[in-house]
């Protein structure tokens, strides 16, 4: 049997939680690796990513270890965390890309990240699994994870959004026992990406 385990993700290992997350975002706008590498990418992430850890007193950032292999990557936010703003996402985006893709990219993080996580909630922000080891039940650890670090933090619920078209991924949500809330259409992502709507699911902790 597999030996796995989850920890939190430091300095020295975020260029592997990018790697992994990068992975995830591909599948969703692959249009953001026709302007660049996808090492160029994930260093862009990583960036963004650092200049945040230098902010928030809460940076949850988790990577899964199987077999002592980083394949999975999770990140989790249970405050409200001061946001960046377009104008410094796209300044960062733009040094690497042309400005049709860099506001595309801005967009997608802004629109992402824009939201203050409610009270008494844990906020699963992102998932992402490495291609080579997903339906092995590793997506379903990663919310497990969740779910323990909110109920040790007295949290009563855990929330996430999702495209409306990521019917794989709603249905691993609807199995741990997650339920839509809501469902949010939002113009700028329908006219610039293409995304039809999002929804909010949310587990009860009880």
């Amino acid at each position: 049997m597999a030996e796995i385990s989850i920890k939190k993700c430091d300095p020295n290992n975020l260029m592997e939680f990018s790697r992994i997350i990068s992975q995830a975002f591909n599948d969703k706008f692959p249009f953001f690796f026709k302007s660049l590498s996808e090492e160029e990418y994930i260093k862009l992430i990583e960036k963004l990513k650092l200049n945040r850890v230098k902010k928030l007193d809460f940076h949850g950032c988790y990577l899964l270890e199987y077999d002592k292999k980083h394949v999975a990557a999770l990140n989790l936010i249970y405050k409200e965390m001061e946001r960046e703003s377009f104008k410094f996402i796209f300044k960062t985006l733009r040094k690497k890309m042309n400005i049709w893709f860099a506001f595309r990219s801005s967009l997608i993080v802004f629109i992402e990240d824009h939201e203050k996580v409610p009270k008494d909630t844990l906020e699963i922000k992102a998932v992402g699994v490495d291609k080579t080891y997903r339906k092995k039940g590793i997506g379903y650890k990663l919310l497990q994870f969740s779910e323990d670090l909110a109920r040790k933090k007295n949290l009563k619920h855990l929330e996430l959004s999702v495209l409306s078209r990521n019917n794989s991924a709603i249905s691993l949500y609807e199995s741990f026992g997650f339920k839509i809330i809501s469902t949010k259409k939002i113009w700028l992502a329908k006219k610039f990406l293409d995304i039809d709507a999002v929804h909010t699911m949310q587990k009860i902790i009880k």
